[in-house]
């Protein structure tokens, strides 16, 4: 990864840990593993807004009310509605692998397999974009020696990066 790419990752993650709720975003970091064939996605939300869209979606006023499976049926639901990762026009389903606290944030790890190559990357992300009308959600998206950056928003839901073609 080049050192311009680590200090944002390092920048973004630290800004999204470091203060109470700045605004309305989500980070989701992709990065293909030619050897494993896969593709390894890291999806950052604030605790906060993660609360309240399982408060939504189940009508509690307590998120405590629901254990912790529960509280995975009902996200994950939701991600597979509102995530989508397009490997060369197709997609693809991820599996969620886990989680885990990053300061006022949750991580989650997802995973997608299978992949021999890829030449384009689409992510479809609309999280949140139901509860919070300025929400962005930025993905940043690692092959090898090239790494892509871009935002999806409520008038852009979905970003797509095309690979160089390699071996020229």
């Amino acid at each position: 990864m080049k050192p311009q790419k680590i200090f944002f990752v390092i920048f973004v993650l630290i800004l999204f840990a470091g203060f109470k709720v700045p605004g309305n975003f989500t980070y989701t970091k992709a990065e293909y593993v030619p050897g494993a064939q896969k593709l390894e996605l890291e999806l950052a939300i604030y605790n906060e807004h993660l609360d309240q869209l399982i408060e939504v979606l189940t009508g509690t006023t307590n998120v405590f009310d629901l254990d912790v499976k529960e509280q995975r049926l009902v996200f994950g639901k939701y991600l597979s509605d509102h995530f989508e990762v397009l490997i060369n026009g197709q997609k693809h389903n991820f599996s969620l692998k886990g989680s885990y606290p990053f300061g006022n944030q949750t991580v989650l790890i997802l995973q997608i397999g299978g992949i021999q190559d890829i030449q384009s990357i689409e992510f479809k992300n609309s999280i949140l974009f139901d509860l919070n009308p300025d929400q962005q959600n930025f993905v940043d998206f690692t092959y090898g020696n090239f790494s892509f950056s871009d935002v999806c928003t409520r008038d852009k839901v979905s970003v797509k990066f095309i690979l160089p073609v390699q071996g020229l």
